[in-house]
């Protein structure tokens, strides 16, 4: 599927990773990047238009912003667990972000490039869970993150349906 969607798009360049991890994925986009500000988005997201509006406007507002982040909403989860989502997001995510001073999620993430650079890349000793979290706490120390809770991005709830809620989110 991704070929047919990236064609639609002239801009865009489809690369293949033989090495199976995000991580890997990621670091392969970064290397081959030609634009400063860059996205990582799980494949199962359903980005807007309005979405990237709204987030490359934060960055033509703010030039000490590097990171901008924003949660997950489920379009195929139970109104029970999307409760549950929406009350470990509000009253949990969201302050420990503003405690730490940074947060991401790697599937909803735009990233200056500059800063993957003084950071010195991706950590692929990193397989899967946390990486977000490292590349977040690294790339803190060069400039400004920011978590936004009123942007959430459609996916699919594989994961918290695969596992249980609360394993998921304590794994990530």
């Amino acid at each position: 599927k991704s070929t047919t969607i990236v064609q639609q798009f002239p801009w865009v360049n489809l690369l293949s990773e033989t090495i199976k991890w995000p991580t890997f994925a990621r670091q392969l986009g970064y290397q081959h990047a030609t634009w400063n500000i860059l996205a990582f988005l799980d494949a199962d997201t359903r980005p807007t238009k309005q979405r990237f509006i709204k987030v490359l406007k934060q960055f033509g507002e703010n030039d000490q912003l590097w990171f901008l982040s924003w949660p997950y909403s489920f379009y195929d989860m139970s109104l029970f667990r999307q409760f549950i989502s929406r009350f470990n997001r509000t009253f949990i995510v969201y302050p420990s972000s503003l405690f730490v001073w940074y947060f991401g999620v790697w599937g909803n993430m735009i990233i200056r490039k500059t800063v993957l650079d003084q950071m010195h890349w991706f950590d692929t000793g990193i397989l899967f869970h946390w990486d977000d979290t490292d590349a977040a706490r690294r790339a803190h120390q060069f400039a400004q993150s920011k978590f936004m809770l009123s942007l959430k991005m459609q996916t699919s709830a594989r994961r918290y349906l695969h596992q249980w809620f609360f394993t998921t989110s304590y794994l990530y």
